[in-house]
């Protein structure tokens, strides 16, 4: 009996370790961005998964200095981003700084629940500088500024009505040599205001109306937004209808990968 029970109590606490294991919060994307342009005060964006009430032990690292210059205990019950502005203060530059995402089941101080995850400076292929969205007369302007590229093939911005669902409207190729740089670049796009959003199109449109599950409607919206995305050439925008695009971000993709790294969002001002 005692070796039955043994058996079982070993058994449990297996599958236990493998769901949560499973389960844990996942930083998909990490970047930082530099709005004073001071190249020494620092904004942590992150991007993550999570199913269910999870924590994330977050920890920022300056150059080869083992104590983190920032740390965090994220609590989330579900996918969602974070941005920490002026977080971090690192006078070496963005080359220098790397990141380290523990995940917990319960609190920061419960066992961990997945592999720790480390974004080294290498690892991070763009890091955003000021970013500015301006709405005047018929045209949207987009302007940004890298301090540095890894690696980068384009970028994408997406539009946002209400910061949940977004579509791609504009795209530019990276202005870096072979897709790396060390001195900053400025990209700056232009998107049009007719009375029609171009970026869905009639049809896509249509094809919402047909679809009646929720979650149906979400994955052809994805489907619409990944086809404007990838039609687009570099220097190309479509025209969005007056008042459709409330946020914007910027999507970057490198030669390697098409999972994109995003900037944090930016909210549309009126010139």
């Amino acid at each position: 009996m005692n070796k039955r029970f043994f058996l079982i109590l070993i058994t449990l606490f297996t599958i236990v370790g493998m769901g949560n294991a499973q389960n844990c919060i996942t930083v998909t994307s990490a970047t930082v961005t530099n709005p004073s342009n001071d190249h020494t005060t620092w904004d942590l964006n992150i991007i993550y998964t999570a199913d269910g009430t999870k924590s994330l032990e977050i920890q920022v690292f300056c150059g080869n200095d083992p104590t983190p210059v920032f740390t965090d205990c994220l609590e989330t019950n579900g996918d969602g981003s974070k941005t920490y502005p002026a977080a971090v203060i690192c006078a070496n530059g963005s080359a220098n700084i790397s990141a380290k995402f523990t995940p917990h089941t319960g609190n920061c101080k419960a066992a961990a629940c997945g592999p720790t995850q480390i974004f080294p400076s290498g690892s991070l292929p763009v890091t955003f500088e000021k970013i500015t969205a301006v709405r005047d007369n018929n045209q949207i302007k987009i302007n940004w500024t890298t301090a540095s590229e890894t690696n980068c093939k384009e970028y994408v911005v997406e539009g946002s009505r209400d910061n949940v669902n977004w579509t791609a409207i504009g795209k530019l190729d990276s202005k870096a040599v072979n897709g790396t740089s060390s001195t900053p670049l400025d990209y700056s796009l232009s998107i049009g205001l007719p009375v029609a959003m171009a970026a869905l199109g009639m049809g896509g449109l249509f094809l919402l109306t047909l679809v009646r599950s929720r979650w149906a409607r979400a994955l052809v919206l994805v489907v619409i937004v990944l086809a404007a995305g990838a039609c687009l050439k570099d220097g190309q925008t479509v025209d969005v209808e007056k008042g459709a695009v409330g946020y914007v971000r910027i999507a970057q993709y490198d030669k390697d990968s098409n999972t994109p790294h995003y900037s944090k969002v930016i909210k549309v001002v009126n010139d």
